[in-house]
């Protein structure tokens, strides 16, 4: 029949084949094959690169473990910053006494008691910081007063001479040639400081801001040197151990 294709003795199913009068029509079939062999090589190099991720099951371990040192990074981050800064600057020391001493003693304050200066009551424990020096009667220690009062003054620290009644007139003569302007006089007259303090010669009680008597020097003759301890006079006493007195 006409248009039909031969008998095949073969044996085998009849083919239909259409030959292109013109070779250039199948180079768009080549290009397709040729497209396949392209992307069949590249899946090929790819499978090549992770064969060793993906052999004996290594893949999901190396996932796993980035993921774990991810969270642990993020975790010591997070404590790090979240951490409270120390402050630079110290905290105060405080030296708490076990007990005060009483008022009169050494390291507690002054007697409370008023003297007389200028003619006029004034509390002693008004005085501070300061120092008192006991001046005993008849006393030939110019020299040392006249130190007493430069110390004092050098360290801006207050200081009264202090007599009883009998012996005024002499601790005036003192007071004028020792220290001029910078000195005042005490009468003492029912002799408080005597009766708390014992001094001894010269005699210079030092009383602090606060008023209290961290240290009294007995027996001074010139040559002495109180700066280190005139010059805490400013700052209260009650802070302070008192030191013992020499003599």
């Amino acid at each position: 029949m006409g248009g039909e294709p031969e008998r095949d003795e073969s044996g085998l199913p009849p083919v239909d084949i259409q030959i292109p009068d013109d070779a250039r029509e199948l180079d768009r079939d080549i290009q397709a094959y040729y497209r396949e062999l392209r992307a069949e090589r590249r899946r090929r190099r790819v499978e090549r690169l992770l064969a060793p991720f993906t052999r004996h099951g290594m893949a999901v371990p190396l996932v796993a473990g980035t993921l774990a040192m991810t969270l642990f990074a993020g975790t010591m981050l997070t404590m790090i910053t979240s951490a409270p800064e120390q402050s630079s600057v110290s905290a105060p020391r405080v030296t708490a006494l076990a007990s005060v001493p009483p008022a009169g003693k050494l390291g507690g304050l002054l007697p409370d008691a008023a003297v007389l200066i200028d003619n006029k009551p004034s509390q002693l424990r008004d005085l501070g910081p300061s120092v008192l020096a006991i001046v005993p009667p008849s006393c030939r220690c110019l020299v040392a007063l006249q130190q007493l009062t430069g110390q004092a003054v050098a360290n801006q620290v207050k200081i009264y001479f202090v007599g009883t009644a009998h012996g005024l007139k002499q601790l005036a003569s003192l007071a004028a040639r020792a220290g001029r302007r910078n000195v005042q006089v005490v009468n003492d007259a029912q002799n408080i400081l005597g009766t708390y303090y014992h001094p001894i010669g010269l005699t210079a009680i030092l009383v602090h801001s606060d008023s209290a008597v961290t240290s009294v020097e007995r027996k001074l003759v010139p040559g002495f040197d109180l700066q280190a301890k005139l010059g805490q006079l400013g700052f209260p006493g009650l802070a302070y151990v008192a030191s013992p007195a020499p003599g």
